[in-house]
């Protein structure tokens, strides 16, 4: 695969625009703009990683993992799996070219058409038709219905069942994800680059080996590229500052840079913040601290996306829910692609009430952990599913099996990952402390939808005849603790200064009320995004960048 990325000593010192960056709005924003003919610089923090490079096993994950906690930063900063962890909820974040796209399970669903009459949007976007902007989408990203093919997915069938038994007022709807199943004419997409079909290896979330997965690598970032925009990684920005007419973009030094070396700094006539929600804010904070004005919401209106996580522990149902990792062989059941089927509950329900639940896979990579970690969480789960002393013996007897033979067996072969998103209050906060961005959220987890989907999960469980462990940090000794997956708002649009950052076309507001803005500065990604969406991000992120981005041109017509 040809890199994207270019050394960065070839680094300028001015250009048109900057796009700090790779996500799906960074991406969308550098292709439309350098289609348009701008002299577009993209800058990502981490490093670009091409399939094939993805960790497959234990040694080569933990290298790929970097933790931030209140001590201090642990792991290399361009870890590919950025772990944030906070008192209340963790997030977990994508740390290389293509953003989060690379880890995500590529799910791609349209959210409930009542999410977008909430009052806390703009009037412009509660009005318009946000159909047009998912088209453009669909057309770049290419999404398919998920697709079992001749294949037996042993996890996708025990979803199927648990429909059937239970009475969850639920329908079982197959996911959209961005995946290619079907071998492509020359082996080519759309944009001239190199696709294959996917091999159901179960491999999502660490990345995928086989280049099946339609991550911004496969088709924006290209593009963009095509199109003459530069791309720059391991290059992270610090804050912005304005200077006259012009931007400047301060980077971060390098680790192994002499203490007195000064920051190197770009200019830019527009620059575009395409951070993530945590880091987007994180900039504009440290921004504000230099002088910068914006809207004191700024780090106000986190949502974590109702995400919430729970496992059917040694149930008496084969799963097959753990990735083939550096275990490939042909020949082996497939295990499917990481959520193949979605458990819609949110028909006859009140907005805030509706809830999604997919099925999961655990990647290859952190096999070889499973067996002792996943009976470790169970010895503290009081097996409410047992059935005397047989059922008893036939547990402890798998739990052995994996021990001894590995999670391709055994309990941990019998073990489902549940994962849900639903709506949460907005509640969170982020702000900065020892110059890097926190949340605080107390209270979080003790919103009415955490406990009913805690009860939808074990339900299942007891249905499969396994233990239920909830979220390992979801108990009372740790605060009930959640973990994200989808984190949204920091930077909200609103319609004026009073209620958000930005307006509805991500142009950053210059003060605390009204409507001026600052020229040439927005901010597009999920930190603008005011409210929980109730299913995966990524296509109205996506959608919302479009939309700025036909603005843009428009406003410079």
């Amino acid at each position: 695969m040809q890199w994207l990325s270019q050394n960065k000593d070839d680094l300028l010192e001015h250009y048109e625009v900057v796009i700090i960056g790779s996500g799906y709005g960074g991406a969308i924003a550098a292709s439309k703009l350098a289609k348009e003919g701008y002299q577009v610089c993209l800058l990502e923090r981490g490093r670009e990683i091409v399939p094939g490079e993805y960790p497959n096993n234990i040694e080569k994950f933990l290298t790929e993992v970097q933790v931030d906690i209140r001590s201090g930063h642990y792991g290399s900063s361009t870890g590919l799996f950025d772990i944030r962890c906070n008192k209340e909820m963790n997030v977990i974040l994508g740390c290389g070219l293509g953003g989060t796209s690379l880890i995500d399970a590529g799910l791609y669903h349209q959210p409930d058409p009542a999410v977008f009459q909430d009052l806390i949007w703009p009037e412009a976007i509660r009005n318009d038709d946000m159909e047009q902007y998912y088209q453009k989408t669909t057309e770049m990203l290419r999404p398919s219905q998920s697709n079992p093919s001749s294949y037996f997915i042993n996890k996708l069938t025990a979803l199927e069942r648990s429909v059937n038994e239970i009475p969850l007022r639920a329908k079982l709807v197959p996911s959209q994800v961005l995946i290619n199943f079907n071998a492509l004419q020359n082996g080519l997409n759309h944009i001239g680059v190199k696709q294959n079909p996917c091999i159901y290896c179960g491999d999502c979330l660490t990345g995928c080996n086989y280049s099946a997965k339609n991550t911004l690598l496969m088709n924006y970032l290209p593009d963009a590229k095509r199109q003459g925009a530069r791309i720059f990684t391991q290059t992270d920005v610090s804050h912005i500052q304005q200077d006259q007419s012009y931007w400047k973009v301060f980077l971060k030094k390098g680790k192994g840079s002499k203490k007195r070396e000064e920051n190197k700094v770009i200019s830019a006539k527009i620059v575009i913040i395409s951070a993530g929600s945590l880091g987007s804010t994180e900039i504009l904070l440290r921004s504000v601290q230099k002088g910068l004005s914006l809207s004191p919401t700024l780090g106000k209106r986190f949502s974590g996306n109702g995400n919430m996580i729970g496992l059917a522990f040694n149930t008496d149902v084969p799963m097959n829910a753990v990735g083939f990792g550096s275990h490939y062989n042909e020949n082996r059941d497939k295990v499917g692609h990481c959520s193949m089927g979605l458990l819609d509950m949110r028909e006859g329900r009140d907005l805030q009430n509706g809830i999604i639940l997919s099925e999961a896979v655990f990647p290859g990579a952190i096999s070889k952990w499973l067996p002792v970690l996943l009976s470790s969480l169970s010895k503290t789960i009081e097996n409410i599913t047992n059935k005397g002393v047989r059922d008893v013996m036939r547990e402890t007897s798998r739990i052995i099996q994996s021990k001894i033979r590995g999670s391709y067996i055994g309990a941990v072969h019998n073990t489902q990952i549940l994962l849900a998103m639903a709506h949460d209050n907005s509640g969170g906060k982020l702000i900065l402390e020892n110059d890097r961005v926190k949340l605080f959220w107390p209270g979080v987890s003790r919103q009415p939808e955490f406990y009913r989907i805690n009860e939808i999960m074990q339900q299942m469980t007891e249905q499969w005849g396994g233990t239920y462990i909830p979220n390992p940090i979801w108990d009372e000794i740790l605060g009930h603790g959640l973990m994200s997956w989808n984190p949204l708002g920091g930077a909200v649009m609103a319609d004026d200064a009073q209620d958000g950052v930005v307006n509805h076309k991500g142009q950053v507001y210059s003060s605390d009320r009204g409507l001026s803005v600052h020229a040439g500065l927005y901010v597009m990604d999920g930190s603008v995004i005011p409210r929980s969406l109730g299913v995966g991000p990524l296509l109205t992120i996506a959608a919302l960048a479009e939309r700025s981005c036909e603005h843009f041109r428009m406003g410079r017509k």
